[in-house]
């Protein structure tokens, strides 16, 4: 079977541009606090710190593969642990693309290896997506709650969230759908995965399910939270956790909401002012950014790449056996 390479190289294409984002950001963030004043910084963290808060975001992954689970179980996606590990893990390679789209990879992958049609699993990331957005919402509205910052921003993007929810719901949008596809027999064959489609996406953003899922989000969110206050609070001891837990939050919707690859730049640019404004000196803020983005973002890319090779090279491109390899002439 010829499998198209197409999307690999669309991928590979957003990793890089990631990648070469994430360093320019560092680089502009070390430049701007100065680099030997950081690396000062850095070294006044002591090593139990850096313990701590690499297992709290070792926690956080470990929440987010829970929801993961959860959510296929809700529609009855039966994956044994390690193949459903391997493909959460493939979609954090790509969590460095605009909105976290990349992690659509995990249907691709489905796909290709166990024949899920696409329509049918889509509706699980996109519900993983609005759960986790919804979970920074409302762990940053406490914390607007108490520093009475940022409550219209939240607001907003909370009815978004809303909205987009209602619509995922409503069966008059599928059925007017379906039936304009039906009437052009050019997209004719598209209807049936719409039909599909709806129905997960009924499940998972049904009441119980979103909720159960928005509980894990939280506590996915608490776990980074925390691991940030602790840097927080080696740097401004008498940072409270309240305001990590709203630091944190709201510019990961922010990140989110700019759409920029994995929020680079926004996210950082957005944490590094918010604590200057609070009265955190330059290089301490830099160098609490860069740990905390290192354990919350780039440790998952990382750790995601390796699981994307081998699932690319076990589920999507298989070598064929040396028997079967054409012989050359």
């Amino acid at each position: 079977m010829t499998i198209d390479r197409q999307p690999a190289e669309v991928w590979k294409r957003w990793l890089l541009i990631g990648f070469v984002l994430g360093l320019a950001v560092f680089v502009a963030l070390l430049f701007v606090a100065d680099v030997r004043l950081v690396g000062q910084q850095l070294a006044l963290i002591p090593g139990w710190i850096y313990l701590l808060v690499a297992l709290l975001s070792f926690a956080d992954y470990g929440f987010r593969f829970f929801r993961w689970q959860f959510f296929l179980r809700s529609v009855s996606i039966d994956l044994d642990r390690k193949s459903s590990f391997l493909c959460y893990s493939s979609g954090l390679a790509l969590a460095v693309t605009p909105g976290n789209l990349g992690e659509a990879i995990k249907s691709f992958l489905l796909e290709r290896k166990d024949g899920l049609p696409i329509s049918r699993t889509v509706p699980v990331i996109l519900a993983e997506r609005i759960s986790e957005g919804l979970g920074f919402l409302l762990l940053a509205s406490v914390g607007a709650a108490t520093f009475q910052y940022g409550w219209s921003a939240i607001v907003f993007i909370l009815l978004l969230f809303l909205g987009g929810v209602i619509v995922l719901r409503s069966p008059r949008t599928y059925q007017a759908l379906t039936r304009f596809l039906r009437k052009r027999h050019r997209f004719a064959r598209f209807a049936n995965s719409c039909d599909s489609f709806y129905r997960t996406a009924r499940t998972v953003f049904s009441n119980r399910v979103l909720f159960g899922a928005l509980l894990l989000s939280c506590l996915s969110s608490l776990s980074q939270s925390l691991g940030y206050y602790l840097l927080l609070s080696t740097f401004s001891p008498g940072s409270g956790f309240l305001l990590a837990l709203f630091l944190l939050n709201f510019t990961s919707i922010a990140g989110g909401a700019s759409m920029s690859p994995g929020g680079i730049g926004v996210v950082e640019g957005s944490l590094m002012a918010l604590m200057v404004a609070n009265g955190i000196p330059v290089d301490q803020a830099a160098a609490c950014t860069v740990i905390s983005r290192i354990f919350n973002l780039w440790l998952g890319v990382f750790g995601g790449l390796a699981c994307l090779r081998w699932t690319l090279r076990h589920w999507v491109f298989p070598r064929r056996p040396a028997a079967e390899a054409p012989l050359l002439v």
